[in-house]
Order: structure tokens, then sequence, then C-alpha cells
């Protein structure tokens, strides 16, 4: 069974930019950017946290320039910290990370044709949310959400499609990296081999971070000790997966690169990337469209105002040949910190 990827995730995925009106608690501003109209569904989502909106796209594939905004979602389902968003194209559902003063998950539904003010259809929120919420991953053929909670570790609630709050917390998987627990800061699930995918901070021992590799993901229940791992020496800053190819993408922030591990469940320690895919500039977040017909990766500049789109990932390689990237730059002023596109 094929993989879907919802998400791009906390360390997530397109910073754009709306206006400097934004900000504050959820109302939602869009600053000078006009939507271009319906256009058909929309399939790329952005959160921008400045300006308190979600905006989106009917075109999945657009070309080099001024990204064209077909839709606005602004109101009580967003706010100004979002941090990650995931998209459930079967259920046509987006949920969105809100850590304002209350930490909460909304539900919007039919989100690829809402626009403007739009309430919530459910407002997730549990006792476990302790702390900030960095990540997210939407695992559909489980029906879970996996929730990377700043502090608490890995939540995993069950049922998410009809869950309404108080959330009952259906697992918890904390992870120790030898004497130390850690809080990963960006998941992955591959649901085809059952495998979790948890990048960790661990700037010690010649290792800046490193992700743990994490068997039996959907049992999983327990503290977890690390016993296998990729390690870098540099800093990362995004994982994705295709589960159905058994790959790995993650983004080498200084290198100004994305490293792509084939066999993924079986790597470990310091691995020898299969192929590089070298961008413009760093990377903040990054999503991935896996299926034969699109296989493309996106990307958020660390400039926060440019999305990098890849055609042909599974096969790209800066050694081959000069890797075709596609610049869209944002048309105002904002921070985008999550995206999500249709699979």
């Amino acid at each position: 069974m094929l993989t879907r990827i919802c998400k791009a995730s906390a360390s997530v995925l397109l910073i754009l930019a709306l206006g400097a009106c934004g900000g504050g608690g959820g109302s939602g501003g869009t600053g000078n950017i006009t939507p271009d109209g319906p256009g058909g569904p929309s399939k790329i989502f952005l959160a921008d946290s400045l300006n308190s909106v979600v905006f989106s796209t009917a075109n999945v594939n657009p070309s080099a320039g001024v990204f064209a905004v077909n839709r606005t979602i602004s109101g009580s389902g967003v706010s100004a910290l979002m941090p990650d968003i995931a998209y459930d194209t079967a259920l046509d559902r987006l949920y969105v990370v809100n850590n304002p003063s209350t930490t909460s998950i909304a539900l919007i539904d039919h989100a690829s044709t809402a626009n403007g003010i739009v309430v919530p259809t459910r407002t997730l929120s549990s006792p476990s949310f302790v702390s900030s919420i960095v990540s997210i991953y939407l695992d559909t053929v489980n029906d879970e959400l996996y929730v990377a909670d700043a502090v608490s570790g890995i939540l995993v609630f069950s049922n998410i499609s009809t869950a309404t709050s108080p959330v009952p917390l259906g697992r918890t998987i904390t992870i120790t990296r030898g004497v130390s627990t850690i809080a990963p800061d960006d998941i992955f699930v591959d649901t085809t081999h059952d495998i979790l995918y948890a990048k960790l901070h661990v700037g010690s021992g010649g290792v800046s971070d490193a992700i743990a590799v994490i068997d039996h993901a959907s049992a999983r229940n327990t503290p977890v000790t690390v016993t296998q791992e990729l390690t870098f020496s540099t800093s990362i800053s995004g994982i994705i997966g295709d589960g159905a190819a058994n790959r790995l993408f993650v983004v080498d922030a200084p290198g100004s690169k994305v490293l792509v591990f084939d066999g993924a469940s079986a790597a470990s320690g310091v691995v020898v990337p299969t192929r590089t895919i070298n961008t413009p500039t760093s990377l903040h977040r990054i999503a991935l469209v896996p299926s034969s017909s699109t296989n493309r990766l996106y990307g958020v500049a660390a400039d926060t105002r440019t999305v990098y789109i890849i055609n042909n990932a599974s096969t790209a390689n800066r050694a081959s040949a000069t890797v075709p990237v596609t610049a869209i730059t944002n048309p105002s002023v904002g921070s985008l910190t999550g995206l999500a596109v249709a699979q």
C-alpha cells in the first residue's frame, strides 16, 4: 500500500507571507494578497503565522514566479503560532496546530474549497498537551495522529477522524538516547514498514542531529531506547519519506541540499546518502507527493519567502545533472510555518 504523505514538519515547510497587518489570536488577516479566485479545489496549503491565516492554491505544480493564492482561511481555527499542518486528501480535512495560550488542533472540513473566515468543524485539545506541539503526522492508514510535544515526546491519538475534545490519549512514545530522554522536533511514519522516524537534536559526541528509526510503530506504547539511528555531524531541519519505496528525504540545512536515503528502514550510523539534491538556498521544511505520476518534492526556503518545487524527486541527483528547481516567491511579507500538499 502506498504510504500517504500528509505533512511538512516543524523543523515544518513553507513560510510565505501575507502582509504586515497580521497577528493576534486567530483573528486572521490577508495583508495585501487578493485571492485569484476558485480555480478548482486547492491542493497546496500554507500556514502563515505572522498573519494568522492559511492560504492555498489550486495548482499543485505552479510555474516559477509569484505564488498565486486562490483561497485564504482565517478565523478561530488559525492563530499567530502554527508550527505544523496536515491534510487528509480523502476526507478533504485540514489539521492546523495552534500554540497560543491553549495548545490545540483545529479540524477544518471541506478545506480545499474553504475561503474567508472559517469556523473549525472540531477543535482537538487534550490534557496530554503539556507543552508546545512542534510537529504532527497524520497516519490515514490506521486513522491515528502522531503529535510531537516539546516535553512529553510523541503522543498518539486513535480514531482521529471522529475524535472530539478532550481527545483520549491512545499511546505515548518517549525516546531515550543513551542516558537522555529527547523530545523529537520532526516526525514521519512509514506505514508500509511500520516504522517511526523521529528527528532528534543531540549536540554532543560529534553528533549534531540524529534520526531514530523505531520499528513496530503502530504498537509502541512504552519508552523506547534508540538502537538504530542515522547520525549527522551538521544540523538537519526536516524529514519526510516515501514508505512504498523505503526512501527517506532529509534536509541538510547548512549544505543547502536534500539527502536521499534508499533502503531507509535498514540504515544506521553515519550513512552515505544514495543521492543528493542541491537547492538554491537552505530549506526550512519539506513535503512530498510520492506517486509515480507526480513524484514531487516541495520545500520552504530559509528566507521564508520562497517555495522550491523539485519534480522527479525519486531520481533527482546532482551528480548526474543539474537538478531543475522551480522557485515560487511570496507576493507579500509574512512567516509561513507549515505546509501540506494533496496526495
